[in-house]
């Protein structure tokens, strides 16, 4: 069993990330963390855990992006399953040893993932999200330009002889690579899975791609579900984000919104603009999703003002 980490200055994170697969259950698993360039001491600290480990190899390249980075992983990786863990998120104890358990017993299965606890950068709880379980539910939300609805990256583990059959991941649509690989395996005429289990804790925060490249990913996504309609003769409709585009800020305490959380939410707003008041216009979206959830926020704005003495 193989796993695949591309790293793009992790420091914080990595050695957290590479700890969460030595305690993997599943113990005959080879790690292989492709430091994609990084500036700072991201590869210095995957050599040390790596000397310590037998189990851990690091390749390193001029950065490249990560579809690029995990091409390269899967090319070097011994077995003929392989997951994937993104360098700033954790795996469950138990995620390995569910996952091969699963494709095992489907065998029909080319990919599978599973449900993730969203934490913020401190590995604070924020919420949980579980994509859905059978084929035909993924398909309806990936062919409806809902890329959470099919396998959270974190969370996916492939067969190799799938991968290598649809080319891997395409590097010109980074950074929807994911979404573009899950279309491409369902209109291969392949079938995608999820297990009812958290199998990652995934990290939002103000660095992350997904975070950070929110336009780009739209503009990736939409090329994406184009090429696959073409695929399938399908009438092409664009993704679009409804509103202002979602800025890192919003992104977070919509998620913390979502998971019930509405006091924290405010509270990440609220020091936002305080910290930025000309950016206000970074938030409409958010407060028109706090708006909307009616007297509750009320209660909780009064608190997050009695939280900054006002």
């Amino acid at each position: 069993m193989s796993c695949v980490v591309a790293a793009y200055n992790a420091e914080r994170y990595v050695a957290a990330c590479i700890a969460s697969l030595q305690r993997q259950r599943h113990a005959n698993l080879e790690i292989i963390v492709v430091d994609d360039g990084s500036s700072d001491q991201t590869r210095e600290i995957v050599e040390a855990i790596a000397k310590r480990d037998s189990r851990i190899q690091i390749i390193s390249i001029s950065n490249s992006k990560q579809a690029a980075a995990r091409n390269l992983g899967v090319s070097r990786a011994k077995y003929d399953f392989i997951a994937f863990l993104d360098a700033d998120d954790i795996a469950a104890q138990d995620r390995i040893e569910k996952q091969l358990a699963y494709l095992s017993d489907n065998p029909q299965i080319c990919a599978v993932g599973g449900g993730i606890r969203l934490v913020d950068d401190q590995l604070r709880e924020i919420g949980y999200d579980f994509p859905p379980e059978a084929h035909e539910e993924i398909c309806k939300k990936l062919y409806a330009g809902i890329a959470a609805g099919g396998i959270f990256l974190s969370t996916a583990m492939v067969r190799r002889s799938s991968f290598e059959a649809v080319k891997g991941f395409r590097t010109e649509i980074v950074p929807a690579e994911d979404y573009d690989l899950w279309l491409r395996f369902a209109d291969a005429g392949e079938r995608l899975g999820n297990i009812p289990n958290v199998l990652s804790d995934y990290r939002v925060h103000l660095e992350s791609d997904s975070s950070k490249l929110t336009l780009c990913q739209l503009k990736c996504m939409n090329r994406a579900l184009a090429d696959s309609c073409r695929r399938r003769n399908a009438p092409f409709i664009a993704v679009r984000q409804s509103g202002i585009p979602v800025q890192p800020l919003d992104r977070i305490a919509t998620v913390l919104v979502m998971n019930g959380k509405l006091t924290r939410a405010i509270k990440i707003v609220f020091s936002g603009a305080a910290r930025n008041p000309l950016g206000a216009s970074s938030y409409v979206s958010i407060l028109r999703l706090l708006y909307n959830q009616g007297e509750r926020v009320l209660r909780s704005c009064l608190k997050v003002a009695r939280w900054r003495g006002h």
